[in-house]
């Protein structure tokens, strides 16, 4: 399981951005193409769209050296909004990235035992259970007019597993343009695909202890039909 032996950082930004709907797309990695299933209302962000372009650069700069990114989606309806007059940052969206280092490599191996390899490295950065999870954001959520810092994350670590996949939590707060603090509660799904390592982050607008649970509930649904999609 050497190759599955990286820190992969996950990360958060916040910019304004335009979008393309999709349900599901299809990306290659390495030479393995792969169906990625967009999550419920996302679009997924068009590279020929300027603003989108923007975005999507960001993000490439953020992975640089360490995980390489296949696709960004974001919420259409947050989108629509922006595109009538809002400025405010997008707080909801969600990336698909694979680590470099194994991104030409087919893993040898039976995917079951493969997934949970990889979820054993993930534990090693962290865990926690999901009523734990809720009490560090929490708590970290009430800091917030205390100690906030632009981008400032927490990473809680797996708190959940199935035979898709694992779910690890992370909290991000930060600064608003109109100086208001903020923050965003961030699942990152682990799985195997195609015999390939890829992640999924998926990001949501912190709204109380249930929001961590939600993102869980709803990566586990995205990683079973990334799943289903892929046979």
């Amino acid at each position: 399981m050497r190759h599955l032996r990286y820190i992969l950082r996950p990360f958060f930004v916040a910019l304004t951005i335009s979008a393309v709907h999709a349900e599901t797309v299809q990306k290659t990695v390495g030479s393995t193409p792969l169906n990625l299933p967009v999550p419920p209302a996302f679009c997924t962000l068009d590279q020929n769209n300027l603003r989108d372009g923007l975005f999507i650069a960001v993000i490439t700069h953020l992975l640089q050296g360490t995980n390489k990114l296949v696709m960004t989606t974001a919420d259409c309806a947050v989108l629509e909004k922006w595109r009538g007059g809002d400025n405010s940052a997008i707080q909801k969206y969600a990336i698909y990235y694979v680590p470099n280092a194994v991104e030409n490599l087919t893993l040898p191996g039976e995917t079951a035992s493969l997934r949970k390899g990889l979820c054993d490295e993930m534990r090693k950065q962290g865990q926690a259970t999901m009523d734990k999870a809720k009490e560090i954001a929490s708590q970290r959520t009430r800091e917030m007019n205390v100690d906030v810092k632009i981008n400032d994350m927490t990473y809680i670590g797996v708190v959940d597993e199935d035979e898709h996949a694992c779910y690890s939590a992370i909290l991000v707060r930060g600064v608003g343009t109109d100086s208001k603090p903020f923050a965003i509660s961030g699942i990152i799904t682990s799985t195997i695909i195609q015999a390939k390592p890829i992640f999924l982050a998926l990001y949501n607008p912190y709204e109380g202890e249930q929001t961590v649970q939600n993102g869980v509930q709803k990566s586990k649904t995205i990683a079973a039909d990334f799943e289903s999609t892929n046979r």
